[in-house]
């Protein structure tokens, strides 16, 4: 049987043209990666005690630059560059060409970093080289504890370079890099968090993201009152749930934005994806995750190439022996893609930030329209949970499949697109195939939209005469109503989207 009979089903009778899909992996991939993260280097000053990069890197090494600039010369429109992954970025010899390359493809650059062993030099370097976010790990403030934890540099230090760092901004007028904190939560720890959530207020600093801590290999730190079998403890559960609505009650205008839904109460898995934190049931599929294998990909110091963190010690190639897009397309990558989604691969059944659903057929209906509540499945990447009329996206890159209407000449969309910070422009583009329009809100409301995209002689996907259509959108903007001072919705939102039509 052929790919494209395995991908498609069957066409219902007239009225109504319903294709049914049983392998999503086609769909969702991009033809390059979108997100990236780049481990400038491996090497790194500090001896966290929850991280693995020395039991795993050794002594660790930094990527050769002219491997930097060939992955970077690889790429195709990416959306995100990370430049970080296992080591301390900030101690690479080239970081701010590194910056400036990885700015020049048009893509938003981020680091994170410890920052408090940062040279001042480099740290004047993420500000020229127009670094759009910083995020700095901050776990302890209190200097006993600060070694306790690192093993490395002070909280002394760490003042100083934050001190700077916001000099530099002022002194050259940049409103770059955007600047959030995020923290690994612990039991030692926890008592911390108020007043690194306070140092924030005073730095103007509006998300915080926490990380309950995760032990995935083999480092002398046991988490023994944290973790039980690789899922939280109901204890620590409970108290870091205390502490975080006292914090938030204190400190309301800034976002505590949790990384898992470990804290949430269990649900059933049904047939509409939801974020699963537990072990996937049999016959369950995972629909996505953050670090997916449809438009994200994690790049070693090495050259090595992994699918994401829980998976990095699996290397689906390497970029100095081959180029990206062999290995991107490559059997190790595709034969992954099916196992994610379908649910069998082990690493991903038990990780804790996967979204996942229960099947009740093979295959899901696409049909020539999209109205979210009826239509969840068609809703490949980058959306939060439905809601009545609408669903909000949840990244800057989120896509759909509709099918192609007989005789049809374009799609119409409508949606929301909300308002930029202060003094900027928010705007969406919407792709399909080589056609492109885009809208832009320069208000300060939500401005409701509707689009009009020819389909001329896009295709799609199809084999026995239907025709599936991939739309992407991608927004400059993903904020949170909460953060500006809008409404009370937490959630980072890029637009809302109310239908597709083909027609």
């Amino acid at each position: 049987m052929s790919l494209l009979r395995r991908l498609v089903g069957k066409i219902l009778p007239k009225p109504e043209k319903i294709a049914a899909v049983t392998d999503v992996s086609l769909l969702k991939t991009h033809s390059l990666p979108q997100e990236y993260w780049i481990e400038l280097t491996s090497k790194c000053p500090f001896d966290c005690v929850f991280c693995s990069r020395s039991a795993l890197r050794g002594k660790g090494e930094h990527m050769d630059f002219s491997l930097y600039q060939s992955v970077v010369s690889q790429m195709q429109s990416p959306s995100v560059i990370r430049l970080n992954y296992s080591g301390e970025s900030i101690h690479y010899p080239q970081l701010r060409e590194a910056i400036a390359t990885a700015k020049a493809t048009g893509a938003r650059v981020e680091l994170v970093t410890v920052l408090s062993s940062a040279k001042p030099k480099m740290v004047e370097a993420l500000v020229l080289e127009g670094l759009d976010r910083l995020t700095i790990s901050i776990h302890a403030l209190s200097e006993v504890l600060y070694q306790d934890i690192y093993g490395h540099s002070s909280v002394g230090s760490l003042r100083e370079n934050i001190a700077l760092l916001h000099s530099l901004k002022q002194k050259h007028g940049n409103a770059l890099p955007v600047i959030d904190f995020a923290f690994v939560a612990m039991e030692k720890n926890l008592d911390q968090l108020p007043s690194i959530v306070e140092l924030a207020d005073e730095l103007g600093v509006q998300q915080i993201d926490i990380h309950p801590v995760i032990r995935r290999d083999n480092i002398p730190a046991q988490f023994g009152q944290e973790l039980i079998a690789g899922n939280l403890t109901i204890s620590f559960r409970t108290r870091l749930t205390h502490v975080l609505q006292r914090v938030s009650e204190c400190f309301p205008a800034i976002d505590l934005n949790l990384s898992s839904k470990e804290l949430q109460a269990s649900s059933c898995l049904g047939e509409l994806p939801i974020a699963f934190t537990g072990h996937l049931p049999q016959g369950a599929k995972i629909h996505s995750c953050e670090q997916n294998p449809w438009n994200t990909v994690h790049i070693l110091a090495n050259g090595d190439v992994v699918v994401c963190e829980v998976r990095d010690q699996i290397v689906m190639g390497n970029l100095k022996t081959t180029d990206l897009f062999s290995i991107w397309h490559g059997t190790a990558y595709r034969a992954f893609r099916i196992d994610y989604s379908n649910g069998v691969d082990e690493k991903c059944r038990t990780c804790i930030y996967k979204v996942a659903y229960l099947p009740q057929s093979k295959s899901f209906d696409v049909k020539t329209y999209l109205h979210p509540q009826e239509c969840q499945q068609q809703l490949l990447l980058g959306w939060h949970p439905v809601e009545l009329n609408h669903v909000w996206s949840s990244s800057f890159l989120s896509s759909a499949v509709v099918l192609k209407a007989e005789d049809a000449s374009r799609l119409l969309l409508s949606g929301i697109l909300p308002p930029a910070p202060v003094g900027e422009v928010n705007r969406l583009r919407v792709k399909v195939g080589v056609e492109e329009v885009s809208v832009a809100n320069a208000g300060r409301e939500n401005y409701p939209f509707q689009l009009k995209i020819p389909l001329g002689g896009i295709g799609g996907l199809g084999g026995l005469g239907e025709e599936i259509i991939v739309v992407e959108f991608e927004t400059t903007h993903v904020l949170s109503p909460t953060q500006q001072g809008s409404g009370r919705d937490a959630r980072r939102l890029g637009f809302a989207l109310t239908e597709i039509i083909c027609r």
